[in-house]
């Protein structure tokens, strides 16, 4: 990376209410894999994506 565009990197945590139970958080929230066919067992909650596999970010960018 080069040294100028450091300053806008930021530690970003995923949203455990929010992963495709497809994909498997784990670094403390901050990585995320795809894990094709073995579905997490996360609990139920209505923010879960169901339809794709896509996870969000607990924290706001602007």
């Amino acid at each position: 990376m080069k040294p100028g565009l450091r300053k806008y990197v930021c530690d970003l945590t995923l949203d455990l209410n929010t992963v495709n139970r497809l994909l498997s958080l784990s670094e403390e929230n901050r990585k995320v894999t795809y894990r094709r066919r073995e579905k997490q067992p996360y609990p139920d909650h209505p923010e879960r994506f169901k339809g794709w596999e896509q996870v969000l970010c607990r924290e706001g960018l602007t």
